[in-house]
């Protein structure tokens, strides 16, 4: 990633994104840890909040955030996957 004309790691702007290849240094090409979200290449990761859960942003398009059915819920917040719901 490149911030006021020097190359920095992806790391470096939000330390929960994760790069799929290495060598990655684009915004673009890296994404939240699993149960974070975020709605846009150049904004942070947030964790996912209760009665939410946030897949990866390669199985969901940003934002990759998705609320529980009707009468489900998360015990905890930055849960990743649809069976985290109860």
């Amino acid at each position: 990633m490149c911030s006021n004309e020097t190359l920095r790691a992806v790391a470096e702007f939000d330390e929960t994104l994760r790069t799929l290849t290495t060598r990655t240094v684009w915004l673009s090409q890296a994404v939240c840890a699993p149960g974070y979200f975020r709605t846009s290449d150049a904004d942070q990761c947030k964790i996912c909040p209760k009665d939410f859960f946030c897949p990866s942003e390669s199985v969901l398009p940003l934002p990759n955030v998705e609320h529980c059915p009707e009468n489900e819920y998360t015990e905890l917040p930055g849960q990743n996957a649809r069976t985290d719901c109860v």
